[in-house]
């Protein structure tokens, strides 16, 4: 049972939580605030990071990794949806197969995200 968790901690701070018994409950990495999943262009490198930071983060026995969708830069919501649907679904076996759920964090809506 995990009594102490820490989100948003990279690969490189796995060593020193571990140290501790600290287990990192939310990793971030595979894509950026602006540029994230709904942007075609950036798939290759999203999934070829998405697919290490599985493997590391399952290692260490951290549960979750946070994928982020990106600023829309005039994308339909449709069009938005159908890239992150196709960016995700590359690595989505990967990550079930070592027990780490993929969380897609949203822009915030009250803000005008361009």
């Amino acid at each position: 049972m995990c009594l102490f968790a820490y989100d948003l901690q990279g690969p490189e701070r796995f060593p020193i939580l571990k140290k501790y018994g600290i287990v990192p409950t939310m990793v971030p990495g595979s894509s950026k605030l602006t540029d994230g999943v709904n942007d075609k262009a950036l798939h290759k490198e999203i999934i070829a990071r998405t697919h290490g930071l599985i493997d590391v983060s399952a290692a260490a026995g951290a549960p979750n990794l946070i994928i982020l969708s990106g600023n829309r830069r005039g994308k339909s919501d449709a069009e938005g949806l159908d890239n992150t649907v196709a960016c995700l679904n590359e690595p989505k076996k990967h990550a079930e197969d070592k027990n780490v759920t993929l969380c897609l964090e949203l822009p915030n809506s009250k803000v005008n995200q361009q």
